[in-house]
């Protein structure tokens, strides 16, 4: 009995053998987002590398069409998310195909939110250097230069893009960093998702660009929706509040919302407030018709696939 068993335990070993290399071989493969690519680039403006992430929408190899294009801050974090989340929008074919832009930086820990990444943002997305709270922090100028100035032309220039619909969105700092590109270059975009923005930062300074940005001939334009978590507390919430008043106060061609989100947190609001992003500022108008034209088109319609709807 004994030496007849033997075979088969060897058998089964060899096989568990074989399955853990198979599997070790499987791990090896990196997750693919299919229709994307990756640039590397340095910017002039800061000399700082920056990767940027492109996902381009399922038509445009066999289209001639242009599109219009969604830049998103923290790309490492947010690209894949606002992508998963817009392809599973497009299941309705209602929704609009976009190009969207992850803007982030150059690295491979899964962690993700490493210190040199947190030092990147804290760079880049505030606007007034306060050295005692993030050391090297206050070059979001030199950062909107990069974007305006050197990004956006060569999207344009590999891409089918639609110069004319371009949008930023960002969250917490980065929320922060598309309030100051909406105040600072009114004419660049015309879509703006802002974030739980950290508003709170140098002491809620970025109010003191409203009155600029209310003098100049060139006002912001076209939709803007500014998102928070109802637990983000009193740090968060009513600055949010108040920028959305003033916006909405300050430049009536903007199109302007704000939601809060009750239970959700900094982190937690982020699936919610990209999908809410996404629908309000691709909205599409609605036209109100008559009783007489709505009956006209009322009753059972069949689908292409057969539903009775």
């Amino acid at each position: 009995m004994t030496s007849m068993s033997r075979p088969s335990i060897t058998i089964c070993l060899g096989g568990l053998a074989v399955l853990a290399a198979a599997a070790t071989a499987t791990a090896q493969a990196p997750v693919v987002m299919p229709g994307t690519e990756t640039h590397a680039v340095t910017a002039a403006a800061n000399g700082v590398e920056y990767q940027i992430d492109v996902a381009l929408p399922a038509g445009y190899p066999t289209s001639a069409k242009r599109y219009p294009v969604f830049y998103i801050l923290d790309g490492n974090l947010a690209f894949a998310h606002l992508v998963s989340t817009y392809r599973e929008l497009r299941i309705n074919a209602a929704f609009p195909e976009l190009i969207i832009v992850g803007i982030g930086w150059p690295g491979d820990d899964p962690s993700i939110y490493t210190p040199a990444y947190h030092a990147n943002r804290s760079r880049d997305y505030t606007p007034t250097n306060v050295e005692a709270a993030l050391p090297g922090s206050g070059k979001a100028g030199a950062f909107l230069g990069f974007v305006t100035n050197e990004l956006v032309p060569m999207i344009d220039a590999r891409y089918r893009t639609d110069p004319n619909d371009r949008a930023l969105g960002g969250h917490s700092l980065g929320g922060l960093f598309t309030t100051f590109a909406l105040l600072s270059e009114p004419g660049m975009f015309r879509r703006y998702w802002i974030g739980s923005p950290s508003l709170w930062w140098d002491k809620e300074r970025i109010f003191a660009l409203l009155p600029e940005a209310r003098a100049r001939a060139a006002h912001p334009t076209g939709r803007a929706l500014l998102t928070v978590g109802g637990l983000e507390a009193e740090l968060m919430v009513p600055p949010m509040k108040r920028m959305a008043a003033a916006l909405k106060a300050s430049f009536p061609r903007l199109e302007t919302e704000s939601v809060v989100y009750p239970d959700e947190e900094h982190l937690s609001v982020l699936g919610g407030a990209m999908s809410r992003a996404l629908r309000v500022l691709y909205a599409r108008p609605e036209i109100l018709i008559g009783p007489a034209d709505a009956a006209a088109y009322a009753g059972l319609w069949r689908s292409a696939s057969g539903e009775t709807i």
